[in-house]
């Protein structure tokens, strides 16, 4: 092999497109997370691998489209990719959504000396999110949701909890003394 590691990257930007891509040869070393439902592992990547992430996305008036893909190819065999989908929509100054939707296919080292879960087995998995934020002058209002299948991976990002499911709403109403010290108050309320 010319070289163990190595990477080009390759970038543009337009008006209404922008694009991104990052290829390498990763000579290995350092750690891999196994994500699980309630905790997560670590375990050393003991494997030279290829990898790339590419982006595209489109960018329109008030809305934008994107996709991605990821993959990491290990020279002993195993391998993981990620493809996913996006899009913002900003119907007003004020409002903003947000959706993503990934999917992940792996095959895991053939490695128990490293990690018992790793037996060289197949795995197909999926996860999503939805957002919107609300922000004015007035008033303050967010509402998160998030699900990870208990078969997502993704070995080029950092994802260290599967099989969950989450929602997270916030709203602060704001007002502004005339007087004094402060400039704005805002109460807020907190659902997780």
């Amino acid at each position: 092999m010319l070289f163990r590691s190595a990477g080009v990257r390759i970038t543009g930007r337009s008006r209404r497109h922008q694009y991104a891509t990052l290829l390498l040869r990763d000579a290995g070393g350092g750690t891999v997370i196994e994500p699980g439902t309630i905790s997560s592992r670590s375990t050393l990547q003991d494997f030279e691998s290829d990898a790339f992430a590419t982006s595209y996305r489109l960018l329109l008036a008030k809305t934008s489209f994107g996709v991605l893909a990821t993959g990491r190819f290990n020279d002993e065999g195993s391998q993981n990719t990620v493809f996913g989908v996006d899009a913002t929509w900003t119907p007003t100054a004020s409002d903003q959504v947000v959706a993503q939707f990934l999917q992940s296919d792996t095959r895991n080292p053939n490695r128990p000396d490293l990690l018992d879960t790793w037996i060289g087995q197949r795995l197909a998995g999926s996860a999503g999110s939805l957002a919107w934020t609300h922000s004015s002058n007035g008033w303050y209002a967010s509402a998160f949701y998030r699900t990870y299948s208990r078969a997502f991976r993704a070995w080029n990002g950092f994802v260290t909890q599967v099989g969950v499911s989450s929602f997270a709403a916030t709203a602060s109403l704001y007002s502004y003394p005339h007087s004094g010290f402060l400039t704005r108050i805002g109460p807020s309320l907190t659902n997780e």
